[in-house]
């Protein structure tokens, strides 16, 4: 009796997950065999001040937008923080379901989405910022140039977007039209 305890992978396991980043089988594989929590680029404690800053310059009523959420706890903190209208997306329904059971309890106004962030199913100006940790670098896969990258940029362009990226040289031009548009860009890491 009691629960299962999911199958933990070895290193080797997982690093053979990540070949190909645009992959939503090799997602499942990786939180499959990750489990716990994984944080791309930066723990919260170095986000915090920065991000809590920048979303008090987006008007409210605040709806948030974290597409590629994986099974980071980042919208978990921005929750604890006061931030509770938050709704997370990813093409993996392993770490939606996973993340989902995680927080149904204890955040019950967060809502987890299956869903392609390439091509999203929510009304224009559904919410007021994304933050997006990662899901750009995900996107850009230099086999496929940055036609994903603009895909999904084209998703989220009348947005305020905030960038937590390691984006490359070569990707700041295909970002760059977009920091023309009324709303704002806020490149983390870059």
């Amino acid at each position: 009796m009691g629960s299962k305890a999911k199958k933990k992978g070895s290193p080797e396991d997982i690093l053979e997950t990540l070949g190909d980043f645009t992959s939503k089988e090799n997602w499942d594989k990786f939180f499959t065999l990750r489990g716990d929590s994984f944080e791309w680029y930066a723990e919260w404690p170095n986000l915090r001040d920065p991000l809590l800053s920048l979303l008090k310059t987006v008007p409210l009523p605040l709806q948030l937008l974290v597409p590629g959420c994986g099974n980071s706890r980042l919208s978990e903190h921005l929750y604890d923080a006061g931030h509770t209208a938050i709704t997370n997306i990813d093409f993996s329904k392993v770490v939606i379901g996973d993340m989902l059971r995680r927080n149904v309890r204890d955040r019950p106004l967060m809502r987890w989405r299956v869903m392609d962030m390439t091509v999203m199913q929510f009304e224009d100006e559904s919410f007021g910022a994304v933050i997006d940790k990662g899901g750009l670098d995900a996107l850009m896969e230099p086999e496929l140039g940055p036609k994903l990258g603009n895909q999904y940029l084209s998703e989220v362009c009348g947005f305020s977007i905030l960038l937590i990226q390691l984006v490359h040289a070569w990707m700041n031009l295909s970002i760059s039209s977009f920091k023309t548009r009324k709303k704002k860009l806020c490149n983390f890491l870059s």
